[in-house]
Parts: C-alpha cells; structure tokens; sequence
C-alpha cells in the first residue's frame, strides 16, 4: 500500500495545532519480544516538517532532581557522552525534565547552537500519545523546536534537509528493538537523550548508552512527596486462566473503596465482561479494547474530569500515558515483564491523587507483585475467600513480617 499523507489536527490547551503526516505502508516488525509486543501501534505518524510553537498555558515548578538531571546530562555531554539515558521513576515528569535539559546553555553549546537560535530536538516515540503529550509539554518554549518523530517511520525529506541538533528517545528501554537500530542508522554522531523509568529489560536485551543520569529513586520520589505513598490490597488468585469471576466477586465486594479506577485485564471477552458488571452495579464505566487513539484520548479526558469511574483496559493503555485523576489500578492479569508491571502501577503514582493498587496474587504462577515494584508502602492488605464463613476477608497484615 502506499503512503498516504493527511492532515492531523489536535487541540493543546485551547490552542489549535495543525501539520501535515505521513501515514507509511504497512510496517513488518520482525524483533518484538514480549517486552515490545503491547507497544507496536496501528497506525503510524510521522511529521514531514516541524511544527509551530504554541502560547504555553502555565509555568511548572521546578524539583532538585530535576535541577540535578539537567547537570548530570550537561556533565556527560561535556565529557564525551553521546548517548545518556535520563532515568527517571514513572510520573516524576520526564518529558519535562528533557526540556529543562534542553534549555541549558551548556547543552545548547555542546549541540552547537548558535546564540539565539532554537535547539531542534528530533523527539523519537514508539506510540503516537508520547508525540502529542511531548508536543503538548514543550508548547511556547521558544529555544526549543520540537519534531516528532515515529519509530516505524522513516524521517521525511523536509527534516532532514533541515536537520536537528539532538535527538530525544522516549521511553527508551524499547531502544533495544532493531526498528530503532534501523533508525539511530541516519543519526550519525548527533547526541541522543533517552528518558525511561525502567533501563533494565526482563528479555536480557541491552539498550545502548554510555551514561546514564538517574537524579532520584522511585524510593526517594515517594520520601519527598513527589509520588502517591501506595497502599497494595493482594487478593489471593485460586481463579485459572479466566479471571472474570475473581474480579466480579472483588468489584462486588469493595469496588466502593475505590475511586476512578483503571482495571487491566488480558483479553477482551474479560474486558467487556467486567465492564457489564460495573455498568448493572450502577458506576460509569467503559471497556477499553479496539478503540481509535482520538477516542481513546477523549475517554482518558473523561475519565481525567471525574466523568468515568472505570476504565476496563485490555492493551490500550499500559505506558506512556498521563492519567490525571487516577487513585485506584486494579491488576486482572498476570504480568510477564517488570517494566510493565511498574508502567501499570505508575498510572495511579501521582503525588495529587492516593494510590491504591488491587493485585491478583497466584502464589504459585505471579512472577512479579505490586510490592516487588513499590518496594516502600505505606500500608498493604490480604484479599481472601474464606471458605468456611463463605466470605471475603480483607485484613491489613504486616508489611515486615
């Protein structure tokens, strides 16, 4: 099939954005692992040229760490680094810590940006929201010009004709994926950032920097005040593969201890099954399951708006989406990858918001848990049957023993 151009038109704080992208052939992906497998998106968009900047709505404060990110990535630039990965715990504002790095005169110098004029930063994502959410954060900065950039794109004549000083990878432990290899191929010796919560892959790949700039812990994020302390309810899973009776008995049972909620199931039948349940017990709730990123987008919005109570997710939503208003994830599925586990738990991790997470716990077949992630809780509770009172049971327990 051959490419197709079109124009993609989104709203940024009430301003309007408007730039023309490719949509490409069908790719072949030919080296995803189950680490990479959730992450490769339907449709693909690349920016032919860069786009306008736009008003910024209102200034962020900015934290130490992030004061120390921008000098730990100034110092491995000044040393000879080109490639630094910027690592930093999900929800501790990495897309807006790159454009506090990118407004360093150091980095600029070290870039080779003339005074006054903008640092073009090649923003390279393998999911269209990290674009736009990119877009969105570096909107009326002036001595950046952002390009977004698709993974599974080429990059258009136009930009490479007018070049860039520095390329930004998001969510950079998918850098490994020889997609990007293919890609990094044209960058030559531009200096790479690459911002990720999680550098360590589970599938034993190794992504490719020379230093890595790592401020704060997700530890230290939470010590501080900059993350949701997290309380962990474990139910113990005696359910099988199918867990659409296990969840209807808990949603049954304690869904009104939870507030907007984001349920992550493994298959679709379990998605729309579980959202039945929620919608005959009176809350607001949507499955997630084939939805268009516009659409998904705006139920994010609804939901963000207090609109939605739950949101059933089967594969629409595992990382690099910002969920305001989250308080509750409930994990209805077993999760083969660490990162995945801590990109799921990251959604409820903001500091405005508590962060309560439900996990299904097989002692014999859950690899990872909520408090392998988490590590520090502020409290934890056992979810179980009890067969002989013929009841559910959930009792605090405790966290050292």
């Amino acid at each position: 099939m051959d490419n197709l151009s079109f124009n993609f038109n989104y709203d940024l704080a009430g301003a309007g954005y408007n730039s023309t992208y490719t949509m490409p052939a069908v790719t072949i992906v030919d080296d995803v692992t189950e680490e990479d497998a959730k992450d490769v998106p339907e449709v693909h968009l690349s920016a032919v040229s860069a786009p306008p900047v736009i008003p910024v709505a209102a200034p962020k404060e900015q934290r130490k760490y992030q004061e120390d990110a921008v000098k730990g990535v100034e110092k491995a630039l000044v040393d000879g680094h080109k490639r630094i990965a910027l690592v930093l715990p999900t929800g501790a504002g990495k897309t807006y810590s790159s454009r506090l790095v990118f407004q360093s005169d150091v980095v600029r110098e070290q870039c080779g940006v003339a005074e006054g004029k903008p640092l073009r930063v090649l923003f390279a994502a393998h999911l269209d929201r990290l674009l736009i959410q990119a877009v969105s954060e570096y909107e009326g900065d002036d001595t950046v010009t952002i390009i977004p950039q698709s993974i599974y794109s080429d990059v258009s004549e136009a930009v490479l004709r007018e070049g860039w000083d520095i390329v930004c990878i998001d969510e950079a432990h998918h850098e490994a994926m020889r997609t990007y290899q293919d890609q990094l191929e044209i960058l030559g010796e531009t200096p790479i950032l690459g911002l990720t919560a999680t550098p360590d892959r589970d599938d034993g790949r190794l992504i490719k920097f020379s230093a890595i700039v790592e401020p704060i812990s997700r530890v230290e994020a939470v010590r501080q005040g900059f993350l949701a302390k997290s309380v962990v309810n474990t139910v113990v899973d005696e359910s099988g593969h199918d867990k659409t009776e296990i969840l209807t008995d808990v949603l049954n049972k304690f869904a009104h201890h939870m507030g907007r909620t984001l349920v992550f199931v493994a298959t679709h039948a379990e998605a729309y099954a579980i959202n039945d349940v929620l919608l005959s017990m009176g809350y607001r709730s949507i499955a997630l399951t084939n939805q268009s990123k516009g659409e998904v987008n705006e139920i994010l919005n609804r939901f963000s708006a207090g609109e939605i109570d739950f949101i059933v997710n089967c594969s629409k939503i595992d990382e690099g989406v910002d969920v305001k208003g989250c308080t509750d994830v409930v994990l209805g599925r077993q999760f083969g990858s660490r990162r995945l586990i801590n990109q799921t738990i990251g959604r409820a991790a903001r500091p405005d918001c508590p962060c309560n997470v439900w996990e299904l716990v097989d002692p014999l077949e859950t690899k990872y848990t909520a408090k392998d992630i988490i590590v520090e809780l502020e409290d934890q509770h056992l979810v179980y049957f009890d067969h002989s009172a013929e009841q559910w049971i959930r009792e605090s327990y405790d966290l050292d023993a």
